[in-house]
C-alpha cells in the first residue's frame, strides 16, 4: 500500500525549529529563493519516500513536480498554527501518491511553478546541491 512509505517522512517532521515553516511563511510573502530553499532542504527526501511507494522513476518524478508546484500555488493555505511546515509538505506528498496510486497512467504534464527569477527552478530530478 503507498501509505506504508509514508513512515520514511518521520525524519521530514523533526526539524525542531521548522526552518520548514519559515520558509513556507516567506513563500506565502512571493519569496522565490525560499521556494527554492524549500526544494534544496526537501526535495531529495521527497524524491525518495516517492520512489518507494511509486514503482516508476516518472511517476515519482511526477509526483514530486506536482507536490512542488502545490506549494506554490497552494501556499496560502498552510497555517503554521495548526501544523508543522514538514507536514503539509508531508501531506502533499500523500495526495501526489494517492493520485498516481489510483490513476498510473500520466495525465497531463503537471505544470512547473510560475517564478518571476528565469532559472531558478530546477526540474525535479536533478536536485541542485544545497
Amino acid at each position: 500500500m503507498p501509505e506504508d512509505h509514508l513512515d520514511s517522512a518521520q525524519s521530514l517532521r523533526q526539524d525542531p525549529a521548522d526552518r520548514c515553516a519559515e520558509l513556507l511563511v516567506k513563500i506565502q510573502a512571493g519569496d522565490e529563493q525560499s521556494f527554492v530553499q524549500l526544494y534544496r532542504d526537501h526535495g531529495r527526501i521527497l524524491l525518495l519516500i516517492l520512489r518507494k511507494a511509486l514503482p516508476e522513476k516518472a511517476a515519482a518524478e511526477r509526483a514530486l513536480r506536482g507536490v512542488f508546484a502545490q506549494i506554490w500555488a497552494q501556499c496560502a493555505s498552510f497555517d503554521p498554527a495548526q501544523t508543522s511546515g514538514s507536514g503539509w509538505i508531508t501531506r502533499l506528498a500523500r495526495e501526489q501518491i494517492l493520485n498516481q496510486a489510483k490513476n498510473p497512467v500520466p495525465g497531463p504534464e503537471v505544470p512547473e511553478p510560475r517564478l518571476r527569477t528565469p532559472g531558478l527552478w530546477s526540474p525535479p530530478g536533478r536536485v541542485p546541491a544545497g
